[in-house]
């Protein structure tokens, strides 16, 4: 049916359906009608699933749908009514790559994630058009995008004169939880996280490409085993520089050694490859690191390896919000691992009576500026080894109870 349709009942995000002669141009969408009796309709939205952060909000792009009675193909020149310039036979859909663009956390749960719950019944059949766009995320996630659309990205911000012209656009993205998709409320009732996981699978490691992932090119082209290509359990440890850095890393690396364990320690940055980082989570049977924006790389782990979250004081709640719980749904093992008093870098700062090493839940809960100021950015933390080795024994014990359960499978 024709016509502009917006639902503002989630708390998250904003979403508009425009259905008809449908034309846009930078910021601006126009319905147009030959009826005249058609309701006069404005409707504006910032395509972007954090509407109740309203200082992050003010930075995003507002687009503005409007309906406009055009009684006839000459009547497009006039009245500011628009021309079209490229048709499309295919749905667009309109999102931002502003607010937290950049945070890996951000690009997967507010527009990788979202991005898939709003457009994969499509099977590709849709064009994306872009607000804030930025040529380093296009080339960080075009392999991504590519499994979603067939089509070229639309660069809506520099395009201040082609006006593209559809028959149906969705603008804003739907979200369902953290770093989660609920197949009851798609389109289609049919996805999870782990067909997600999976279309990123396909990604960074195309189906004619798999026999060769557990090699990597050397310089004179032979082939040659990457991590992951021994039969020894495969830890790969997600560091940190600066804050809630893990200050005696070298012993527990030598630890996690002793016990068995390959290790492969990497420090994701901006110029990172996610394919790079895609590959070695995919062959590894574990991912550790310290609670942060990095350990959304959960997604590129196997359903069925295990994630082991090291939880500073006053990060409970995020972490396992914003990450325990998607790992749990994404079906890793997951083991959490609260430091003490003891192990945090606070310690030293601290009385220990003080109630920032006492009672910090109580500390965490007066908001983002003492969450931040204290446990984010102002600590750091010195494992006990005696009590991650029973961790990482732990993880060994569910590595061999998963590979007895692949070894029956396959027999």
């Amino acid at each position: 049916m024709e016509g502009i349709s917006c639902d503002r009942s989630h708390w998250r995000t904003d979403i508009c359906f425009v259905r008809g002669d449908v034309r846009m141009k930078t910021k601006s969408i126009q319905l147009h009608s030959q009826d005249r009796h058609r309701s006069h309709v404005v409707e504006k939205v910032k395509p972007y699933p954090r509407k109740w952060e309203t200082a992050v909000m003010e930075n995003v792009d507002e687009v503005t749908i409007e309906s406009l009675y055009a009684p006839s193909v000459s009547a497009a020149s006039t009245d500011g009514i628009m021309n079209c310039n490229v048709n499309y036979s295919t749905p667009a859909v309109i999102f931002s790559t502003g607010g937290y663009s950049g945070n890996v956390y951000h690009d997967f749960n507010d527009g990788l994630i979202p991005l898939y719950i709003t457009t994969h019944h499509l099977q590709g059949e849709v064009v994306f058009l872009i607000l804030e766009y930025h040529e380093w995320w296009l080339k960080k996630y075009g392999q991504v995008l590519q499994q979603l659309s067939h089509y070229p990205v639309v660069d809506l911000s520099n395009d201040y004169s082609t006006v593209h012209c559809f028959r149906e656009a969705i603008v804003g993205l739907k979200i369902h939880d953290e770093l989660s998709i609920n197949p009851k409320l798609l389109a289609d009732h049919v996805g999870s996280i782990k067909d997600f996981r999976q279309m990123l699978q396909q990604a960074f490691i195309p189906s004619d490409d798999r026999q060769l992932s557990n090699y990597a090119s050397a310089d004179n082209g032979r082939r040659v085993p990457q991590f992951g290509s021994s039969k020894k359990p495969k830890l790969v440890l997600i560091a940190r520089k600066g804050s809630r850095a893990i200050l005696n890393q070298a012993k527990l690396i030598a630890l996690a050694k002793q016990l068995g364990f390959q290790v492969k320690v990497i420090i994701p940055t901006d110029t990172t490859k996610l394919e790079r980082i895609f590959r070695l989570l995919n062959s590894c049977d574990v991912m550790m690191g310290v609670h942060g924006a990095a350990m959304t790389h959960l997604l590129f782990m196997r359903p069925g390896t295990v994630f082991i979250q090291i939880i500073p004081l006053g990060t409970d709640y995020p972490a396992l919000t914003y990450y325990g719980e998607p790992a749990k749904k994404l079906g890793l093992d997951y083991i959490e691992y609260k430091i003490t008093a003891q192990e945090s870098s606070l310690s030293q700062k601290y009385n220990e009576h003080d109630r920032v090493l006492s009672d910090p839940q109580i500390i965490a809960s007066q908001g983002w500026p003492s969450l931040k100021k204290y446990y984010l950015q102002g600590q750091s933390v010195r494992l006990f080894m005696p009590r991650i080795k029973l961790v990482l024994q732990k993880a060994l014990q569910k590595i061999k109870l998963e590979r007895n359960k692949v070894k029956i499978s396959n027999q």
